[in-house]
């Protein structure tokens, strides 16, 4: 059949299906998955019922950058079509997430899931409100990250029934190591972006400044904690690579970086760190 006979709608939905709308920062996969093995590895029960809330979380976080595109292209008839091939698959990523969540509530009769997902959902809401065109909003990933790093005490949760103290510290570790990683990959595009601007200069200053005293002050803080028995050993050296490499690193006299390179680097961090949980 030749493209011209081919019906308007079919061809719609074969072009639709050709273009994916995807995450593509492997970045952004760390923290999806890393708090998700934390509560994993933490929990007295490891079986494959966490397969489905897996899946659940896999896919309402494929919903969200299709959503973010809608919201942002909304106004614009230039991105007709691309606002059009985000809907589709905004609405395939939340139809097949909530089905999968469904199932696991159901299920497991774990019901305050729900609660997890609306602050996951309220976290990334509020982040739309802090979404610039062509800047990075560090508020807007703070909140990510917080609603994210919420995989992990649903995990624990879910696996073991379990909503304690334990679930908020494991929630605030993840947090905090991947503020880490937030920070330094921040810097290093201010600094690849200061040039011979002198306004830019000096903000790069100061979040070269930031970088330094939030790693420090992370390290006092685990160091303390560690002496007060508040973590584990494995815990405080899950942090270390992570901190002593964005100190390390900062410095603006080292030569300038791949961000493929610190990518990968920081996703090697963010295994080591999951692993470390299960000491």
């Amino acid at each position: 059949m030749q493209n011209d006979q081919v019906p308007p709608l079919k061809r719609q939905l074969v072009g639709f299906l050709r273009n994916p709308v995807l995450v593509r920062e492997h970045g952004t996969w760390a923290i999806l998955i890393i708090p998700l093995l934390t509560g994993f590895l933490r929990s007295h029960n490891h079986s494959v019922m966490i397969i489905p809330l897996f899946l659940a979380f896999l896919f309402l976080f494929f919903a969200y950058h299709p959503f973010e595109i809608i919201i942002q292209y909304r106004k614009t008839k230039s991105a007709k079509v691309k606002v059009q091939n985000a809907w589709f698959w905004f609405l395939v990523w939340f139809t097949t997430g909530s089905g999968f969540g469904l199932y696991a509530v159901i299920s497991s009769e774990r019901y305050s899931l729900f609660l997890f997902a609306l602050t996951a959902i309220f976290f990334f809401a509020l982040g739309l409100l802090f979404q610039r065109k062509n800047r990075i909003s560090r508020m807007r990933e703070f909140l990510g990250i917080l609603a994210l790093a919420l995989g992990a005490p649903a995990v624990l949760y879910y696996m073991d029934g379990d909503i304690s103290e334990r679930s908020v510290v494991l929630w605030i570790l993840n947090t905090l190591f991947f503020l880490s990683s937030s920070f330094f990959v921040h810097l290093k595009m201010m600094e690849k972006n200061a040039g011979k601007d002198e306004s830019r200069h000096a903000e790069y200053k100061r979040v070269l400044t930031q970088n330094a005293v939030y790693q420090s002050g992370l390290l006092c803080l685990l160091l303390a904690a560690k002496y007060f028995a508040l973590i584990s050993s494995p815990v405080l050296l899950a942090f270390l690579p992570m901190i002593v490499h964005c100190l390390y690193a900062a410095s603006p006299d080292n030569a300038p970086i791949s961000f493929k390179k610190v990518g990968f680097t920081f996703l090697a961090y963010s295994v080591f760190f999951g692993i470390m949980f299960a000491l």
